[in-house]
């Protein structure tokens, strides 16, 4: 478990993304209140089933 090299893919990702070549929908295991980040980064932290938490105001 480390960084990923974000810079190096950004770019291309979002042109993927914004093209509708992919669906970034699909990392989102957890869509989430702001409200309850504490909960979602709790279950991150044990590896509960999460992909990828996103917060939403």
């Amino acid at each position: 478990m480390g960084q990923c090299p974000v810079k190096k893919y950004n770019e291309q990702l979002l042109h993927l993304i914004e093209t509708r070549r992919i669906d970034a929908t699909k990392i989102i295991s957890h869509p989430m209140k702001l409200d309850d980040a504490p909960k979602g980064y709790e279950m991150f932290d044990k590896k509960e089933d999460v992909t990828k938490v996103v917060f939403t105001p």
